[in-house]
């Protein structure tokens, strides 16, 4: 049950950014966002903790963690240069 509630916490997010840009209000957009990007860095600490002991997975998903995160904000500043 726990792996629907996070991904329905994380839809809501991406919901409230695209309301954010459809509404033009940047600050949806950047609550919306920063919503999303707590929930994948949540999710990352809750699985990296439990894979610790797999040094491998931990840094890949650093790394992982790292390249979403510029893909995340490029993404902020592409819907809010779309709204003005």
């Amino acid at each position: 049950l726990f792996p629907w509630f996070v991904l329905l916490v994380f839809l809501l997010a991406l919901w409230m950014t695209w309301a954010g840009v459809e509404a033009q209000r940047p600050a949806l957009v950047n609550i919306g966002v920063a919503s999303a990007a707590a929930v994948v860095l949540i999710q990352y600490f809750s699985w990296s903790l439990r894979l610790l002991d797999r040094s491998l997975a931990f840094i890949l998903g650093g790394l992982v963690l790292i390249a979403l995160a510029v893909w995340i904000e490029k993404q902020r500043r592409r819907l809010l240069a779309r709204i003005g």
